[in-house]
């Protein structure tokens, strides 16, 4: 009758290193779960280091200072609160926010020098009002998949020249949209207003 072989010690050592990294491997994965975070204020790149891995926030988050970019809320996709982006003379990019699919409150974009575009791709809901002023080189207010929010307030972007709410569906009051570089604002026919904006394409003095 035949006897089963032993593994060589070779081969125990290889079953051993194989185990051992799939623990690893089993612990990376749930290091890199999603969380819920508490909001707060975000000046520095150091700051913004306690929201790696957050899904949702709870609260509000205030972006500026000397922050240069949105950095580390890759995977964030909703804020139970407002979020503030400025005032900032350095931050000029805002595609770490490219996941976000819904804030509670306010988005408000209010007083950055160097941001060009606010992007918000995926952002489809907006409980509270959208303001946008006081951005000098804002050029685009892009979010082609928002359905909803509470008022809209733009003005005092000087060199703005178009937003996109393509595939609004409901919309609360507005106050006036303006600017004197503004030519385009996209919004479908069907939407019903509950105050129809007064846009005010090339507007003067905003």
């Amino acid at each position: 009758m035949l006897r089963p072989s032993l593994p060589s010690p070779q081969d125990l050592l290889a079953a051993l290193a194989l185990a051992a990294s799939l623990a690893c491997g089993a612990r990376g994965t749930v290091a890199k779960e999603r969380r819920d975070c508490t909001g707060g204020s975000i000046s520095h790149a150091d700051d913004a280091k306690r929201f790696e891995g957050c899904e949702r926030i709870r609260g509000d988050v205030y972006l500026g200072g000397a922050l240069n970019t949105a950095v580390s809320f890759e995977g964030l996709t909703v804020i139970e609160g407002d979020l503030v982006i400025g005032p900032s003379y350095q931050l000029d990019n805002l595609s770490a926010l490219g996941d976000m699919v819904r804030i509670a409150g306010d988005l408000r974009v209010e007083g950055n020098w160097r941001l060009r575009g606010a992007f918000f791709g995926k952002l489809q809901s907006v409980g509270g009002r959208i303001r946008v002023i006081h951005n000098i080189g804002l050029v685009a207010l892009v979010l082609p998949n928002l359905h909803t929010f509470g008022a809209l307030e733009v003005s005092a972007n000087r060199n703005l020249e178009r937003i996109d709410l393509s595939r609004l569906e409901a919309a609360g009051p507005m106050g006036t949209v303006s600017g004197p570089s503004l030519r385009e604002v996209l919004a479908p026919e069907r939407v019903e207003w509950r105050q129809k904006p007064a846009a005010e394409i090339g507007a003067k003095g905003s």
